[in-house]
């Protein structure tokens, strides 16, 4: 998974929580310290609407939990929004936002989208 505010700025992720963020266009890379709530998640899609305001989700390889976290501050801190347990690791996962206050995540193994706000 992979996002971009800017062309100099970019944030990828994998599996167990493996984050990665450049801020000068690829030329150098910080793995970022993401702990709980990242650590089990195996990262599926990276949306935000700022270098400040980024939104993961993805699949708690441990639980097969869906998974949605966000950080406002840059990926300095996350905070876990929503946590369902019917996703299975492998499984499509879609993100939609209309605005950052009104995001919705689902998994191919919900019954029916999660809306975030």
């Amino acid at each position: 998974a992979a996002w971009g505010p800017t062309p100099d700025e970019t944030w990828v992720g994998g599996d167990k929580g493996k984050l990665l963020h450049t801020a000068d266009g690829g030329k150098t890379w910080t793995v970022e310290k993401v702990g709980a709530p990242l650590s089990t998640v195996d990262i599926r899609r990276i949306w935000g609407t700022s270098k400040d305001d980024v939104w993961i989700t993805g699949v708690d390889s441990d639980k097969h939990d869906l998974v949605v976290v966000r950080s406002v501050d840059g990926g300095k801190t996350w905070k876990e929004l929503h946590r369902s347990g019917n996703a299975q690791s492998g499984g499509a996962i879609g993100f939609h936002a209309t605005s950052k206050a009104d995001v919705w995540a689902f998994s191919e193994y919900d019954s029916a989208p999660t809306r975030t706000r």
